[in-house]
């Protein structure tokens, strides 16, 4: 393989890789927007009960009246924590992220998990060794020995 060829598949890796971070950072911002949004709905609610319970300077209100309000913002909140959980699920996804019986996600190298302690498998299997030949395993360049002194 030549210089330039190595060269141009070095580029290509890290065009990939910027790529994928790309991605991981707009479904972030995505769902920090919409973490946002789901706060002032919660907001909202809260305001709309306040409101409803009569104990503020304005005239007092019957929850009847503020009920359709209340269960449009139950459904609206449920929904967009529905789509929080997708857009997360697909972020550790992309990040190759695995998930442990908590619930909790954690970097796929991870031995142990960082919210309750679980030990996961090896990644080779439990107790493999991974031996490696320096001779064999060394970079293709290296196996032409050494040049004219």
């Amino acid at each position: 393989m030549s210089f330039f060829d190595k060269m141009k598949s070095g580029l290509h890796q890290v065009k990939g890789k910027a790529q994928h971070t790309v991605e991981i950072t707009k479904l972030y911002t995505q769902i920090q927007v919409k973490k946002k949004d789901l706060q002032q709905h919660f907001a909202k609610l809260g305001e709309t009960v306040y409101q409803s319970s009569g104990m503020g300077k304005q005239k007092a209100e019957s929850v009847d009246d503020h009920q359709d309000q209340m269960v449009k913002l139950c459904r609206e909140i449920a929904h967009m924590e529905e789509e929080i959980e997708e857009l997360e699920q697909e972020m550790h996804r992309l990040k190759g992220d695995k998930q442990c019986r908590c619930g909790s996600y954690v970097p796929q190298e991870a031995l142990f998990c960082s919210r309750c302690g679980h030990k996961f498998a090896a990644a080779y299997g439990q107790g493999d060794a991974i031996i490696i030949d320096p001779i064999r395993d060394r970079p293709n360049d290296d196996r032409q020995g050494p040049g004219p002194t």
